[in-house]
């Protein structure tokens, strides 16, 4: 959980890297994910437009600044008030959210063979995501369960493709069930005992 207070894209060359400051406990992480995306997102395409001291002074004391500085390493650590991530993998998390969205789309309208496809990326894109953030416990944790609420979803979408969704969709518990499962080992077991050691130091 954190409070997202300012972001940067720092950028030379064909290296960027997008740096998120923060305060722990107070916003749930999939609502500061969602927010750091936006606030990317947005500013990315409005720096290009706007000048750099109007863009600071409409960004800087509410929302965010950006600034251009060689790039930095990768830094993922439960200790440290910063989360650096590459901006190559924001990209590959905003990619996520489109092949989901994809998904879902032809889950809803019944196209059967762009869902059963889509959800190969969606799969694959979110192993990714879990692969490239698991030096963080939030993250990992979190995105565990992102992994198994998909192949639930997926499973439902194939099964109910097939018109057999009311003798197997019973089964999406299994994968459902263990993403929960992470969800509830690390705010009952990861996050106390981060606090814990943060407290102690």
């Amino acid at each position: 959980m954190c409070l997202l207070h300012t972001c940067e894209l720092k950028k030379r060359g064909n290296a960027a890297t997008v740096i998120y400051q923060y305060q722990a406990q107070v916003v749930p992480a999939g609502i500061y994910s969602l927010m750091n995306r936006i606030i990317y997102t947005c500013g990315k395409h409005l720096r290009q437009l706007a000048p750099a001291f109007i863009f600071s002074k409409f960004f800087g004391d509410q929302h965010c600044s950006i600034t251009f500085v060689p790039p930095t390493k990768f830094i993922m650590n439960n200790n440290s008030a910063t989360y650096s991530i590459p901006a190559r993998f924001r990209r590959i998390e905003n990619m996520h959210i489109l092949f989901w969205l994809i998904k879902d789309l032809s889950w809803a309208l019944l196209w059967r063979p762009i869902g059963i496809i889509m959800l190969v990326p969606t799969l694959t894109v979110a192993i990714l995501i879990t692969w490239q953030t698991r030096k963080i416990a939030a993250e990992l944790f979190h995105n565990l369960a992102v992994v198994f609420w998909i192949t639930a979803n997926g499973y439902w979408m194939i099964v109910e493709f097939y018109g057999y969704d009311e003798e197997l969709r019973i089964y999406t518990v299994i994968p459902f069930c263990i993403g929960l499962l992470f969800i509830l080992t690390y705010y009952l077991y990861i996050l106390p005992r981060e606090k814990s050691v943060r407290a102690s130091q």
